[in-house]
């Protein structure tokens, strides 16, 4: 059975200090045989004392396997940190030296300092630097901010932390270098950390330009539909996307996917810009990228085409009485309108003048109950119209209309229909005797929900669409 060459962990702990005992203790020991006294006076035996610091070393050494390497690892069930270790090997060889100077060379080593302000104050100037870089570490371990395997970003560089020490964090970058930061650089400047054992996953923001033809609605779907399929996103929370900029070019949309293990964002960043290209394209949205456009005109301007309406209005029970010739009038005055899902297209109570046709979409009428809440009565749909009443006398909407999902609406304004019904008004009476109607049919549905105005009959509808647009003898 093959068995491992490797020296047990407390002679490379200790060997080098053990060395360095024996070869210092020969050399006093060679210097003396020799006859010769240059390390030995009335009052001081420098032979001993420098026997003495090496053996301190080699007691040093000997402590810290003890302490953090046996006792550490069975209480904490983990490797201490380099820095912590660093730092009680020094206070410990210290606290040695100190007692060496005094018992060994009679030197008070504090006395010393305390007499002289001169040296203290050099002292102090010249190590002000390393011990700032000392206190630094000292709080980040103590903080436990930084911990060895984490990721961390430093203005533009990204990597991971390989080792902590008492002078400055070793971290390895994404291109495989290899930076010293400082531990007081590391406590003064920003610097982001993606803890290893985070136990969340971790959100990571990719901004996305996308042309302007393209709805947000439609791109946003699209874009949170592809990122949820890449490997590497966790599942919650989900992806989420925001549009952040008008740009000179494009819409910038901001994706956020939240990562299990964010040390893997380039390559689930790689991956979402790969899936996005494809999908993005099989929707039929573009990819941005700045152009110039040049135009040389030939010959002289012409109106571009008007956009074709589609006949939506042959629909439209309000339209029925209209000949065709008429609505095809009134379709050319139409303005269309898009609104995304969640917007309002009507409020109630507000005063308006326009009848709006669903071209596609669904919508949300709701109402404002007795005790205050609201409440839906009713959907609208492809075909559906809403906003009689406003168009034909400018009384002030009856219920809130809301987008549910896209919808694509049209508008017919009062200016639009006020001159078909000065050309034919024996119209306004076809039409109040269908709006009243409609509006009869929906009472008992709107009365258990929301405060509506009381019924009222033929002729007083009629009254208010001749006083409205203006038709003399209509009544």
């Amino acid at each position: 059975m093959m068995r491992s060459s490797r020296a047990p962990l407390v002679l490379r702990r200790t060997i080098g200090p053990l060395l360095l005992s024996v070869v210092v203790a020969a050399i006093v020991f060679l210097i003396r045989r020799l006859g010769m006294s240059p390390l030995k006076d009335a009052t001081h035996d420098w032979g001993e004392f420098a026997i003495g610091v090496a053996i301190l070393l080699l007691l040093t050494r000997l402590a810290n396997y003890l302490f953090f390497d046996i006792a550490f690892r069975l209480r904490r069930k983990t490797e201490a940190p380099t820095l912590l270790r660093e730092m009680v090997a020094i206070l410990v060889f210290s606290v040695g030296f100190a007692l060496l100077l005094r018992s060994l060379l009679a030197v008070h080593l504090t006395a010393v300092l305390a007499t002289s302000a001169l040296i203290t104050a050099v002292i102090g100037l010249a190590l002000q630097e390393t011990l700032g870089n000392l206190f630094a570490g000292m709080a980040l371990h103590i903080e436990k901010s930084l911990q060895v395997g984490d990721m961390v970003r430093v203005g533009d560089v990204v990597g991971f932390v390989e080792k902590l020490s008492w002078r400055a964090v070793r971290v390895r970058t994404l291109l495989d270098t290899i930076i010293l930061l400082p531990n007081g650089a590391a406590a003064r400047e920003r610097l982001e950390v993606f803890p290893r054992s985070a136990p969340e996953p971790i959100a990571h923001a990719i901004r996305i330009g996308l042309e302007y033809a393209a709805s947000p609605t439609r791109a946003m779907a699209v874009i949170r539909a592809t990122a949820a399929a890449v490997p590497g996103v966790a599942a919650l929370p989900p992806p989420r996307v925001y549009v952040v900029n008008f740009a000179d070019f494009s819409i910038v949309y901001e994706l956020r996917v939240w990562l299990d293990d964010y040390s893997m964002f380039q390559p689930v960043e790689s991956a979402i810009r790969e899936r996005l290209w494809f999908a993005l394209r099989r929707e039929g949205i573009g990819i941005p990228f700045p152009t110039s456009v040049r135009y040389q005109h030939v010959r002289p301007w012409t109106e571009p085409p008007v956009p074709e309406v589609p006949p939506i209005l042959d629909r439209v029970d309000l339209f029925s009485p209209l000949a065709p010739e008429e609505r095809e009038a009134l379709r050319a005055r139409l303005t269309h309108a898009m609104f995304t899902a969640g917007e309002p297209v009507v409020e109630q109570g507000a005063i308006a003048d326009s009848l709006y046709v669903v071209e596609s979409g669904e919508l949300s009428v709701l109402v404002e109950g007795e005790g205050g809440g609201v409440v839906e009565v009713g959907t609208l749909s492809e075909g559906d119209a809403f906003g009689e009443m406003a168009l034909l006398t400018g009384e002030p909407r009856t219920a809130t209309v809301k987008a549910k999902t896209v919808a694509s609406l049209y508008r017919i304004d009062r200016e639009a229909l006020a001159p078909v019904l000065h050309g034919h008004p024996g119209l306004a009476v076809e039409m109040s005797r269908l709006v009243a109607g409609r509006r009869e049919s929906n009472e008992a549905r709107l009365a258990s929900s929301a405060r509506s105005a009381e019924p009222e009959n033929e002729d007083s509808l009629l009254s208010r669409i001749a006083r409205y647009f203006g038709l003399d003898g209509v009544r």
